[in-house]
């Protein structure tokens, strides 16, 4: 067996034959290796920004190479997320979680607008220490 030139496609490759459960389990194990790096880099939400735009901006770079390279970005989303390869049994509690979340912040900001309307207050304005 020759050596791949691509290391990506080689772990790739050997993540898609493994069985659901294993593929289950290694997304677990990457979610918590994820949570962990975060609690432990993270100290500053305006650091938990950047990490963010620098996330995306990879993102779309990749992209960017891809359309360049092949002249196509066709199965961009299957190629690259490497979720999607653990079934359809985890992608609607994901999609619950996340309505949760978002649930909670569209909660948060109408109270924070209801009770600044009820003050009086047409412009609103965030606790000290919020931001």
């Amino acid at each position: 067996m020759r050596p791949t030139r691509r290391p990506f496609k080689a772990v790739w490759s050997w993540v898609r034959r493994q069985p659901p459960k294993v593929k289950a389990f290694l997304a677990v194990i990457s979610g918590m290796v994820a949570l962990v790096l975060l609690r432990a880099i993270v100290h500053d939400h305006d650091n938990l920004f950047v990490a963010a735009e620098a996330v995306h901006s990879i993102g779309i770079l990749v992209l960017i190479y891809k359309l360049m390279k092949e002249k196509t970005c066709a199965g961009f989303g299957q190629s690259w997320s490497p979720a999607c390869g653990i079934g359809y049994g985890l992608w609607p509690s994901m999609v619950l979680i996340s309505e949760i979340v978002q649930t909670f912040i569209l909660a948060d900001f109408c109270y924070y607008y209801v009770k600044s309307a009820l003050g009086g207050q047409l412009l609103m304005h965030l606790p000290s220490g919020v931001v």
